[in-house]
């Protein structure tokens, strides 16, 4: 019932967030609905969305700082930039988690291989937007970790998490201006459940734009990503 009421609301009435209880109370039900990768990917999606309208507020708010800025003005916007990387990192952790789910349920079943990857190729986007200076072979072990702690329930508030170095206004972009430049697979269908509504059956991401916090507050560089 949990999953029918969220699909409804979640698909069909396009409402994102108040679908997102019910997909958590199905995960923890005690049935196959806590097995079906939909429910997962359904609310690393909000996340993900959310993440993405974050990184473009980032940007703008990055190239609206300026070197000749007064001293208070740069300090201000300076940390108005690391609160709102906080908020994104926190965001994409929440989405990287319930993607972790949604995989780890899906590869092992040959005839979702597809949908598995797709998962897999969000996890990746996000990863590099949450970690930036660290190597994508750490995205297995981030996986692991994440699948083997209780799900967070995404009614509850997003815990920012800082950056280890303060964001400033320096970003690293490159051709791909957004995460939702990765298109959505559809799962294969349960038995007696609805299957995923996705804009696509495969998936090709680009390089989505990465945050880069540096030191110094009073400069502005944009660069490009190989």
């Amino acid at each position: 019932m949990n999953v029918s009421i969220a699909y409804i609301t979640y698909y069909a009435q396009n409402n994102k967030k108040e679908a997102l209880p019910y997909f958590y109370q199905a995960s923890l039900a005690n049935s196959d609905t806590k097995k079906f990768p939909l429910v997962y990917e359904a609310i690393g999606r909000y996340y993900y969305d959310q993440a993405s309208a974050l990184l473009e507020e980032i940007k703008k708010m990055v190239a609206d700082a300026k070197d000749t800025d007064p001293d208070d003005v740069k300090t201000k916007k300076a940390a108005d930039i690391k609160a709102k990387v906080a908020m994104l990192n926190g965001t994409a952790e929440r989405a990287i988690d319930a993607y972790a789910r949604s995989y780890s349920l899906a590869k092992a079943d040959a005839a979702k291989k597809a949908y598995a990857d797709a998962q897999y190729e969000k996890i990746k986007s996000l990863y590099s937007v949450r970690f930036p200076d660290k190597p994508a072979n750490g995205v297995d072990a981030f996986i692991t970790a994440a699948v083997a702690k209780p799900m967070p329930d995404p009614t509850t508030a997003i815990t920012p998490i800082e950056p280890e170095i303060p964001a400033t206004t320096t970003t690293t972009t490159s051709s791909s201006s957004s995460l939702n430049s990765a298109p959505d697979a559809s799962m294969p269908a349960a038995s007696g459940r609805p299957t995923s509504t996705g804009a696509a059956k495969t998936t090709t991401t680009a390089k989505p734009a990465v945050v880069t916090p540096v030191k110094a507050p009073a400069k502005k560089a944009v660069a490009k990503r190989g």
